[in-house]
């Protein structure tokens, strides 16, 4: 809703869209006895916090002559929590298993 405001002001705007980031990567969830323990199912994309403020600085330098009036998407590639746990035993070289996300109490 604020997007659509910022866009129907009439004053410059750049929209950054980073999903998720990946240092939260490991606070939101826990690893325990090689179990990596999402809270989602569903594939998400994750952006560096660097990445996104390196973006923002170079955004803010050149000026709205050049972004004003655009959205960047950060996270064009998204990773179900099986491919997280995949990416993780690669870079880490410990195996680690994705388990179920916990089911949402009603």
């Amino acid at each position: 809703m604020i997007e659509t405001y910022l866009r129907d002001s009439g004053i410059a705007w750049t929209n950054l869209h980073p999903n998720m980031f990946m240092q939260n990567l490991l606070t939101y969830t826990s690893i325990k006895d090689g179990w990596y323990r999402p809270y989602t199912s569903k594939a998400l994309g994750y952006t560096a916090l660097e990445d996104l403020a390196e973006s923002a600085a170079v955004i803010l330098k050149e000026g709205p002559k050049k972004h004003a009036g655009k959205d960047y998407f950060f996270s064009a590639d998204a990773l179900t929590p099986q491919q997280v746990a995949e990416t993780l035993t690669a870079a880490t070289g410990r195996k680690l298993q994705q388990q179920p996300a916990m089911p949402k109490v009603s």
